[in-house]
């Protein structure tokens, strides 16, 4: 009689290493470019997704056929943010400062001679905007400088004003007067007159505004003057005669 050996019975348990990967979202990061107007963005990164891949192993107990996992530490690939360029490039606003002008006398040329301009520098004041970005969001903020002023130098005009002066001379008026002890028809110079001499200045005032002038006119008695006195006779020749007689 023959006597079967018994055979064992092998079964097989499922035990295939378990793969998960996940994806890891990139972010998007805004930069900075002050090389480019205020606003203008440009895509220097476009950004890549990572990974997270995590492995499951199983352990079968060829005893009992339990299962025993093993979960491996995750391997991950970083995401790569997508990074964004943003102009805040300065803004400055210049604003031209007129030179004022301011008007002068000049006493070295006649009255009524053309001006004479000499051309100040208009002066500016700027104000400079700086922009910064929010590295999340790409959200400019802007913020305004104080003032930069240079301030603008004087445009002269020159006004023809020299002061005119003026010397006038009135003849000496003559003053006739009767002298009894001299004969009708004889007649002396007992005072040489002199002329009356006037100075008439005229003086012009510039309005440093305007250049309106004004005349300011002086007269100033240099030297008063005389008369001439004239004597005239008024004794008839007959009553000289009567005299000698009596």
């Amino acid at each position: 009689k023959t006597t079967k050996q018994p055979v064992n019975r092998v079964v097989k348990v499922g035990a295939k290493d378990k793969v998960v990967t996940e994806k890891l979202p990139f972010t998007t990061r805004y930069e900075a470019d002050n090389t480019k107007e205020k606003g203008i963005q440009t895509v220097v990164s476009t950004g890549k997704e990572g990974t997270k891949t995590t492995v499951t192993k199983y352990t079968v107990n060829p005893t009992t056929g339990a299962v025993t996992e093993s979960v491996q530490k995750p391997t991950v690939v970083s995401a790569q943010d997508k990074v964004i360029k943003v102009g805040t490039k300065d803004k400055v606003d210049p604003k031209v400062i007129p030179s004022p002008k301011k008007y002068v006398k000049d006493e070295t040329r006649e009255y009524g001679q053309p001006n004479i301009t000499v051309n100040g520098t208009p002066g500016v004041e700027k104000i400079t905007t700086k922009y910064t970005v929010n590295p999340k969001t790409g959200a400019i903020t802007e913020t305004k400088g104080k003032p930069e002023i240079t301030q603008p130098t004087d445009t002269v005009i020159k006004v023809a004003a020299k002061t005119k002066v003026e010397v006038k001379k009135t003849l000496p008026k003559i003053e006739i007067r009767e002298n009894k002890e001299m004969v009708k028809g004889k007649e002396k110079i007992v005072q040489q007159g002199k002329p009356r001499v006037l100075k008439e200045t005229t003086e012009y005032v510039v309005n440093p505004k305007t250049g309106e002038i004004t005349q300011v006119k002086r007269t100033d008695v240099v030297e008063a003057g005389q008369p001439t006195i004239k004597e005239v006779g008024t004794r008839d020749p007959k009553d000289i005669y009567k005299d000698k007689v009596t």
